[in-house]
């Protein structure tokens, strides 16, 4: 079996005493995302997903939350073979607004967790947006 390794960042912002996720639709999908990436020859997980989050969103001034990386795995199918995928997810906060889509999608949004939640279609990215909100909740001043 195939395997591939990405990396990606959550990246949330503080606005008007609201915490809001940023999600990426990739052109011809149904589902939202998180912006990522796959894993080049050489690089940490941490070089990728900045390196991937700044590619796909236009986003650079994001700062890592200390004490926060995930996990997620799961399996599909690609042209016949089945591919094993991971992602190591991190936490991070921006200032800016403006971002910048790249060729591969079509739409973002910044979204509260509940509107996340709702267009977050698979479980373990529920699971982790889940995780990102307490975790900022529990150390944030905005609650």
């Amino acid at each position: 079996m195939k395997s591939e390794i990405s990396a990606g960042i959550i990246v949330y912002k503080e606005k008007n005493g609201r915490v809001e996720y940023l999600l990426l639709k990739g052109k011809g999908h149904t589902n939202f995302n998180f912006p990522k990436g796959t894993k080049e020859k050489g690089e940490s997980d941490e070089k990728t997903a900045r390196r991937e989050t700044k590619e796909e969103t236009g986003l650079d001034d994001i700062k890592l939350e200390d004490n926060f990386k995930e996990k997620t795995y799961w399996i599909y199918y690609f042209q016949g073979n089945k591919v094993k995928k991971e992602v190591t997810y991190f936490l991070g906060e921006t200032k800016e607004d403006k971002v910048i889509l790249s060729d591969e999608h079509e739409a973002f949004m910044w979204a509260e967790k509940e509107e996340a939640q709702k267009l977050l279609k698979f479980k373990n990215l529920n699971g982790l947006i889940e995780k990102a909100d307490n975790f900022i909740r529990a150390r944030s001043s905005v609650w």
